[in-house]
């Protein structure tokens, strides 16, 4: 995963910036100097369970290696802070993944963005894949919705 806002600091993103459902802080999911951290780093792999799928998702510390070895470029609030563009910041009220405190964090960091909160919204917007249905879940299609007028009010 790599944050929008890190990309839209670092490239030249010239008209607005939206994330959904965004996370605000990379360093503090590695949870350093715990038990857990140090059998990830013996072992070079760790097990996410997806909490929709169930599915394990393998995690490398690689990863970790990575994102030390660069830290200072993803600091997302340095990120958020260095954008001059209109940012939209969407995130749903229930999502467990990313709490909502994350977005709002992104939002408090930047005086250009707008915070929109998604009633009953979790991580997918009450979406999943695959997707089957005719019509979007309410949550998804206000997130479009919204997301459509904030680029079409910067036209």
């Amino acid at each position: 995963e790599i944050s929008a806002c890190l990309v839209g600091s670092e490239m030249c993103i010239r008209d607005r910036l939206i994330t959904w459902a965004g996370v605000s802080n990379f360093k503090i999911r590695f949870n350093e100097k715990t038990e857990e951290f140090n059998e990830w780093k013996d072992n070079g792999i760790k097990y996410v369970e997806n909490k929709r799928t169930k599915q394990q998702m393998p995690h490398f510390f690689q990863f970790y290696l990575d994102f030390k070895k660069n830290e200072k470029r993803f600091n997302i609030q340095s990120a958020v802070q260095s954008l001059k563009i209109p940012f939209l910041v969407i995130h749903g009220d229930n999502d467990k993944s990313v709490l909502q405190r994350e977005g709002r964090d992104l939002h408090s960091w930047n005086k250009n963005s707008k915070f929109f909160s998604v009633k009953n919204g979790n991580h997918t917007f009450s979406s999943m894949h695959p997707w089957k249905e005719l019509k979007l879940p309410k949550e998804l299609q206000s997130v479009t919705e919204t997301s459509i007028n904030f680029i079409k009010s910067c036209i």
